[in-house]
């Protein structure tokens, strides 16, 4: 289906163009489609390696790269946002009425050129020094497709200046704009749960690192490491019952902002209770006594956890 759709795009843009329709279709491994198809599946690893996991293609680098050189670059740009067009029109891409666009940058690496202003000189590395640009990118979070993207060379990339550029010149409809945002796809009330709860808190509160005194939550090392619990179905169902509380204790204060909710002296008391409820679950699912567990040997049993985890990787 997937690369029907991309042959389909191929025949609409040659229409729309103008152009002959037997462009790039000589008889070879690597056509029209399965080249598109590759380029939207790559995971942005090394050629060498994204092209290892197509074994029956068996194509040097070069010859992809050869390849890659005769698509036309707005061929390619209409086919990419044919396949990122987000503006449907479906409710299940919406929340509350709105979209969720995620902002974020990236820094890569690309052939070293000291003659271009993406070059960075250093004077601790081989060849005095590399080339790196800095990609701005705007994502449909809940689509999970690509809205937009600003590059610059690293000297002169301004990550707010790209977000603010982008933001002005998509002309969005109402939106919810998230900056440095993590996203756990597919996630359940579960997993709402457990990372609400007071003993994914001590967890974040030992390992996570900091921005001043703020937290700054990573996949890598926050999430990544974090021991989840094994529980029995029942208490599965609890935790999801749980969890589901807190989301209807925050309903209930439509007009409140989450630092309102959350603030220490003015929080509701049904969203304290829910909280309260949920901590109660997750640490039965982990099987701490409610009454003897404090933070620091709650933290002491998630290592003893994280380091069984390990010994068996």
């Amino acid at each position: 289906e997937f690369e029907d759709a991309i042959r389909s795009a191929i025949k609409d843009w040659q229409r729309d163009a103008d152009e002959p329709a037997n462009l790039f279709s000589r008889n070879r491994k690597l056509d029209q489609v399965t080249m598109i198809k590759l380029l939207c599946l790559m995971g942005g690893n090394s050629l060498r390696k994204e092209l290892y996991d197509y074994p029956s293609l068996k194509v040097s680098a070069s010859s992809f790269s050869e390849r890659r050189a005769a698509i036309p670059s707005e061929l390619l740009y209409y086919v990419l946002r044919r396949f990122s067009d987000t503006d449907n029109g479906n409710d299940a891409f919406l929340y509350k009425g709105r979209k969720l666009i995620g902002i974020d940058g990236v820094n890569f690496n690309t052939a070293l050129n000291k003659d271009t202003p993406s070059f960075m000189p250093a004077s601790n590395t081989a060849k005095g020094g590399y080339n790196q640009y800095k990609a701005t990118v705007m994502v449909d979070l809940l689509s999970n497709q690509t809205v937009d993207m600003v590059l610059h060379p690293i000297s002169k990339q301004n990550e707010h200046a790209d977000a603010a550029f982008m933001v002005a010149w998509n002309d969005f409809p109402p939106c919810i704009f998230v900056c440095d945002r993590l996203l756990l796809p597919n996630a359940s009330l579960f997993h709402f749960g457990v990372m609400s709860s007071n003993v994914h808190n001590a967890w974040i509160r030992t390992v996570c690192g900091r921005i001043k005194s703020d937290y700054r939550y990573s996949v890598n090392v926050v999430y990544n490491n974090f021991p989840w619990p094994t529980p029995t179905e029942e208490q599965k169902a609890k935790i999801e019952q749980t969890a589901q509380a807190i989301l209807d204790a925050r309903t209930l204060y439509p007009d409140c902002s989450l630092a309102d909710l959350y603030d220490e002296v003015t929080m509701p008391p049904e969203l304290r209770k829910a909280h309260q409820a949920n901590d109660k679950a997750v640490m039965l699912s982990y099987g701490f006594d409610i009454k003897t567990t404090t933070e620091t040997t709650c933290v002491a049993e998630l290592m003893k956890l994280y380091q069984k985890l390990t010994e068996q990787s």
